[in-house]
């Protein structure tokens, strides 16, 4: 899952060929993991630039790793350079820097400057971002249907049933008319959130409603979203898989704010939609092509890794995929 995610966001924000499938070692996918660097060092990094900021400027520690960020500038610099000589025009992530970039160049403003490196900084979020989160939805979903046959037959017809209306073309307006699907992602990311909390800062003087407690404008505030996704004040078994209840007659008497692994409001993560799109996509794909099995060695439960930023499995999950019959 991850090899596809890497390939699906280097060709979107990038417009290049990672080739992980193929090449699980391929440079591209390297670069891309140690975005975030996974190791202990890196992990202790990134806690303290959530919860410590400070710290890290008092001591000057880098948030991410300098080799990383040289061959994605250096790279970048090159993707843009031949785009320009080639005539190339993908109007994709780069494409759309680019020319922000180049209108800056031709105005005479204070606004900030886009150059080469914040360019590849913001390739840098967006494809850390898009990989790791995605796959780990993706294995999270394909356990949970692997254990539920039931309901792998009832969406994998939903599926070819959509499919058929369209041709057989997996298309965006396809996709979108999925929504047996689109509930099953959605249950995913409400038991398996891959980010477990969001950090925001308090724009104002607030008053927590129903008590006496104020957080001072500038407060940093953080939101537990696995504790608010399993929570049965709003949820009926929160323990339990069941996408049906993000149906409309399930789900229309539920408080907003409730579901959020992508955030709310005016800061929610701009990759939502994309993030979507690209699990539901890998999941049609698998449906209506494999029958997803438990192998003898495939845990009945699973939990979060202790110590990685991002949701994911503590254990690999191993499935068994079956060819699944045309009818």
């Amino acid at each position: 899952m991850g090899r596809y995610t890497t390939d699906a966001v280097c060709s979107i924000f990038m417009g290049v060929d990672a080739n992980s499938l193929e090449n699980p070692k391929s440079p591209l996918r390297e670069h891309v993991r140690r975005i975030l660097r996974d190791t202990v060092v890196g992990r202790i990094i990134t806690t303290l630039a959530f919860f410590a900021p400070q710290i890290l400027s008092a001591l000057r520690i880098r948030l991410g790793s300098k080799k990383v960020e040289d061959f994605f500038v250096q790279n970048t610099v090159k993707l843009i350079e031949h785009r320009k000589e080639t005539g190339i025009v993908r109007n994709d992530v780069i494409d759309m820097l680019t020319k922000i970039k180049d209108e800056q160049a031709e105005g005479d403003n204070e606004q900030l400057k886009l150059t080469n490196e914040i360019i590849a900084g913001q390739l840098m979020s967006f494809l850390a971002a898009g990989f790791d989160n995605s796959s780990s939805t993706l294995a999270f979903a394909l356990f949970e249907l692997a254990w539920n046959q039931s309901l792998q037959e009832e969406v994998r017809q939903h599926v070819r049933h959509v499919l058929s209306r369209h041709g057989g073309h997996i298309t965006y307006e396809a996709v979108n008319e999925m929504t047996d699907l689109t509930n099953v992602v959605s249950e995913t990311q409400r038991k398996y959130p891959t980010v477990n909390f969001l950090n925001r800062e308090a724009s104002r003087d607030y008053r927590i409603e129903g008590t006496d407690i104020v957080l001072p404008k500038g407060t940093a505030v953080f939101v537990s979203v696995a504790g608010l996704h399993t929570d049965p004040k709003y949820w009926r078994e929160p323990l339990r898989f069941w996408p049906d209840r993000f149906r409309e007659e399930n789900s229309r008497d539920r408080p907003s704010h409730t579901f959020m692994p992508f955030g709310e409001g005016p800061r929610t993560c701009l990759g939502m939609r994309l993030a979507y799109m690209q699990v539901k996509v890998a999941l049609v794909h698998i449906l209506n092509n494999f029958e997803v099995h438990p192998a003898p060695s495939t845990p009945t439960s699973l939990s979060y890794h202790p110590s990685r930023f991002v949701g994911t499995p503590d254990v690999n999950v191993t499935l068994l995929f079956k060819k699944a019959t045309s009818s």
